[in-house]
């Protein structure tokens, strides 16, 4: 599962997201995948801003997990190059499925 939209708060045993509220990438209320916020967050760039993982989140409800407006991505935001590639071929399937689609957006966006 990639998000907790559908339930009113994030699964509590999901340690990934918990450290990422600690760690204030991501507000209180947020209703992402753990492993998918963290994956976000290191794919970032290294001067990103501190609400990255918020921009990012396209589908969240905004009302209930108190992120911040969904941004669309610029074509070279979110490239992975040089020292990032190798994240390319991340374990997590949510990461992968992610970065399936934004693959899948750019290419519908050029026909």
């Amino acid at each position: 599962m990639s998000n907790y939209f559908d339930f009113q708060e994030a699964d509590a045993r999901d340690k990934q997201l918990v450290l990422a509220k600690e760690m204030n990438i991501v507000p209180e209320g947020c209703l992402l995948n753990g492993s998918l916020v963290m994956g976000l967050h290191y794919t970032a760039p290294v001067d990103h801003h501190p609400e990255y993982v918020c921009r990012m989140c396209k589908e969240g409800p905004r009302e209930r997990c108190g992120g911040a407006a969904y941004v669309q991505p610029e074509d070279t935001e979110g490239d992975l190059s040089g020292r990032d590639r190798h994240l390319l071929s991340a374990d997590d399937a949510s990461f992968r499925g992610i970065e399936r689609k934004r693959i899948i957006g750019l290419l519908d966006d050029l026909c």
